[in-house]
């Protein structure tokens, strides 16, 4: 079930990108009000288990290039399941041309089905932004996340740094 909703929203972010591949842009989708959408697929391990993550986004520009968004992401194919809320802030820098550098920060709270305690975290993330067709982009960059309280006795380290891609589609 999940891997056939993992390869649809990939499908589905490809099928849009082909079909406004070339398109001339009209308005800036970074300008102020314009709202974006996006997802990602990829796989991630935790307590010694391999997972498949998905996840969702959803953002306003509240200003020219600045973004204030909320992401929700969840970890199936172990145990615990994993879920993970994560309001934050993004900056895209105006370019002329279809790519667009990105810094942001973030907040995040971490579910963990069982009797594991969640946690929270904080980081930062920078990246690039490549326009794929009209309302399409895709992102790619590096988040880095260091965990508050956090246990040494339950987890090997308190901070993670790793690659980070998605497709964005702007309204």
């Amino acid at each position: 079930m999940v891997r056939k909703f993992l390869l649809a929203a990939v499908a589905s972010g490809t099928l849009i990108a082909s079909a406004h591949a070339g398109a001339e842009m009209g308005a800036d989708v970074f300008s102020r009000g314009r709202v974006h959408a996006s997802a990602f697929g990829t796989l991630g391990s935790a307590f010694n288990h391999d997972y498949i993550v998905g996840g969702l986004g959803l953002g306003i520009m509240l200003l020219d290039g600045l973004e204030l968004g909320l992401d929700g992401e969840a970890w199936f194919g172990a145990k615990p399941k994993i879920y993970k809320v994560s309001p934050g802030i993004r900056y895209v820098f105006p370019t002329s041309g279809s790519l667009k550098p990105y810094v942001g920060v973030f907040a995040k709270r971490t579910y963990f089905e069982g009797n594991i305690k969640d946690l929270d975290s904080v980081g930062g993330r920078a990246g690039v932004y490549s326009r794929m067709g009209e309302h399409v982009y895709a992102g790619g960059g590096i988040v880095h996340e260091e965990y508050k309280n956090c246990d040494r006795t339950v987890y090997t380290t308190c901070s993670s740094t790793a690659p980070e891609f998605n497709i964005s589609l702007w309204f």
